[in-house]
């Protein structure tokens, strides 16, 4: 076989033949004529096309073998490579040439297999016709860009799944960036559990942790109050959460304005009232027993009360001083309505105490919800949830499964799409997420996965022409991914683009390395770290 030509670069060199057809591959036959030969080598991962009367069929090389000659021959050997085929380019209903995915035209035995030119590439991956954009290259031509469908990754929801450094936190950056460079009044929401993102999108963002803002107790439904105030086995707490459930709506009707008394106030409102009046109201029940022992859940809330509205840790929804109704101020911030330059709220809980982080997390998903709920009715901007390290919220072991988190976002995972929410997940353990909301992500992004159950769980929600190009996970270099789903034109690997310095998340390895060469550290770094950690425990 001779060099490409500039004829062939464009329509294709032919590698082979067709020599087996099935359902979703073919099995292609290379003769190749001796080492010296120029033609191109065929290599796993590579693509190729078959050309019809209809369509112009795409495949991936998902292996390759030598086939043994009897008698051999020193001139040729022969080469069997098996193709998965994932799509076609064909006419569309409006008549113009485009690709899609699945195969309505088959190829014949005998039909010629070529190479795919640069312009095929484009025409597949690149995505004119859709409002998509950038967000890394395509691993089998480092000039073909690789862009996502906005609409579909949103709406449809996504996941990033990735081992420990194999650059989620820089993914997710370079995702949210690219989406909100090219739509600057987008409202994101990202919970930050670990400080990384503070310089991620500069002064494009509302950085919010719980030192800067409010969230007090009567935005909490009352399974989410009852995790945090009522304790005990699970006879204690169902008492317990007897009492509060009286006390509180007695306390609810109390504050109610003359306006509020005519609307259908639930327990489950987010309408303002009084803890202190909460406490008076349990006081009262408290004093008509006449056994000590009946009084013991009324003192289990009165004590579990009076702990979190005296540790300082609480005091972003615990404090109870002057009670206002600054739902509307809280709303308009985390949902950067109107969005003022920063389309995205970053949500810090590095600093938050580890037993209500998860109705933290709860509150906020379940807000964002009920207000597209609620605004269903006029126009309402889409909004999208994003939630680092995943697997804390919404864990796949049952007996933590109902969890708060796990039942606010279930439901933006069920029925955002609804609403116009969207939902992302980024998470380092796929195997421990809730396999019921993680098949709602309609785009995985998947990154370096080294465990053999993180493996497992993913080919399981991958269709069957993909676990070929899934086989590379474990092999995966850092910003490298698998990217599948409806936001793509078909699964592919890419290589994700490069953050600027300024906008890298914040590493969370230490250079131990170079932090252990000298003794630069001295005994004022224990006395301020324990300053600070007494001034804040309790």
């Amino acid at each position: 076989m001779n060099s490409l030509t500039n004829q062939d670069a464009l329509h294709g060199t032919v590698l082979g033949q067709v020599i087996s057809v099935s359902n979703s591959s073919v099995i292609g036959l290379f003769i190749q004529a001796n080492e010296n030969d120029t033609a191109p080598k065929i290599q796993v991962g590579d693509l190729v096309k078959i050309e019809t009367t209809d369509s112009t069929i795409y495949g991936m090389i998902n292996e390759c073998s030598t086939i043994t000659q009897n008698p051999p021959s020193p001139d040729q050997h022969q080469v069997h490579f098996n193709i998965d085929l994932f799509g076609e380019i064909a006419r569309s209903a409006t008549g113009k040439l485009r690709f899609k995915r699945g195969i309505a035209s088959y190829p014949s035995l005998g039909q010629s297999i070529k190479t795919v030119s640069e312009e095929n590439f484009r025409e597949i991956y690149t995505m004119p016709y859709r409002k998509s954009v950038k967000i890394g290259t395509l691993h089998q031509n480092q000039n073909v860009s690789v862009g996502v469908d906005v609409d579909d990754l949103i709406s449809k929801h996504f996941a990033i799944l990735g081992s420990t450094g194999s650059g989620k936190s820089c993914s997710l950056a370079v995702l949210l960036n690219a989406i909100l460079q090219r739509y600057p009044h987008g409202h994101v929401i990202l919970i930050d559990p670990h400080n990384e993102y503070k310089m991620a999108f500069g002064h494009h963002s509302e950085y919010i942790d719980v030192s800067s803002i409010e969230l007090p107790y009567w935005l909490l439904n009352f399974h989410e109050l009852t995790k945090v105030i009522c304790q005990g086995d699970a006879s204690q707490y169902q008492t317990q959460s007897d009492i509060l459930l009286r006390c509180v709506t007695v306390a609810k009707a109390d504050h109610l304005t003359s306006i509020e008394a005519t609307q259908n106030i639930t327990i489950d409102s987010p309408s303002p009232y009084r803890m202190s009046r909460v406490r008076e109201l349990i006081c009262e029940e408290m004093g008509k027993l006449d056994k000590q022992g009946n009084t013991l859940p009324y003192q289990a809330i009165l004590t579990r009360i009076d702990q979190l509205q005296h540790d300082k840790r609480f005091g972003f929804m615990f404090a109870d001083f002057v009670v206002r109704d600054i739902f509307p101020d809280i709303l308009a911030k985390i949902l950067r309505i109107p969005t003022n330059g920063k389309p995205i709220t970053i949500l810090n809980l590095s600093g938050t105490p580890g037993e209500i982080i998860n109705i933290i997390v709860s509150l906020i998903a379940r807000i964002v919800f009920d207000f597209a709920v609620w605004s269903h009715n006029e126009t309402s901007p889409p909004i999208l949830f994003v939630c680092e390290e995943a697997h804390r919220y919404i864990p796949s072991k049952d007996e933590t499964a109902t969890l708060p988190a796990s039942h606010a976002i279930a439901r933006i995972a069920q029925e955002g799409r609804k609403y116009g929410v969207g939902l992302g997940l980024v998470t380092q353990r796929p195997s421990d997420i809730s396999e019921r909301i993680l098949s709602q992500c309609n785009t995985l992004i998947c990154l370096r996965l080294t465990t053999s159950s993180d493996q497992d769980f993913i080919s399981h929600a991958l269709p069957e022409n993909c676990l070929s190009i899934f086989k590379a996970l474990p092999s995966l270099r850092t910003r490298d991914a698998i990217i599948v789903g409806d936001a793509v034109s078909t699964p592919m690997r890419i290589r994700i683009d490069m953050l600027e310095p300024e906008h890298m998340p914040r590493r969370q390895s230490l250079a131990a390395s170079s932090l252990w060469e000298s003794d630069t550290y001295d005994s004022s770094l224990i006395t301020n770290a324990v300053k600070r950690w007494r001034g804040n425990a309790q």
